[in-house]
């Protein structure tokens, strides 16, 4: 019976099973569908992580994606996730702090050095003018600009 988990109690001096559910994965949650009321939400429940301090309550406010961004740097067990929290709240504007949460998001990286370049980048990008931008990202994209440029001699 290594397969199940049997939980028992006592009544009448003798003990009697009250449920037995499979065996299920170290950390996870093994619910009977008897169990679920009709109320009861379908796959998996959107939480949000409870902040235990000012600086953390701060950053979760930042955006939506904050959440999910403390979720997938601690399950990538980043270190040091209070620096780059901080970093994030404190030392740059809402904007960038907005933008280095997507950045980072969208390339899976969460670490304090990550955060720091995504940074750099972004206010680099924010401080050109539109036609600055328009510039790097048109020449980013391919060579059709750089060949309607002149020749100077």
């Amino acid at each position: 019976m290594k397969d199940n988990v049997v939980i028992v109690g006592e009544k009448d001096k003798r003990l009697i099973e009250i449920a037995s559910h499979k065996v299920g994965i170290p950390h996870s949650f093994v619910i009977s569908e008897d169990h679920r009321g009709s109320d009861h939400p379908s796959g998996p429940l959107s939480r949000r992580p409870i902040p235990t301090n000012k600086t953390q309550a701060r950053f979760l406010d930042l955006c939506p994606q904050a959440s999910i961004w403390l979720q997938k740097a601690c399950s990538a067990g980043v270190s040091n996730i209070e620096e780059s929290i901080s970093l994030l709240v404190y030392e740059l504007d809402a904007p960038v702090g907005i933008s280095v949460i997507a950045k980072s998001l969208e390339r899976n990286s969460f670490t304090r050095s990550a955060i720091s370049a995504f940074a750099k980048s972004i206010t680099a990008e924010l401080a050109l003018g539109d036609r600055e931008r328009e510039l790097v990202s048109s020449f980013g994209a391919n060579t059709e600009q750089w060949s309607k440029l002149k020749a100077v001699s």
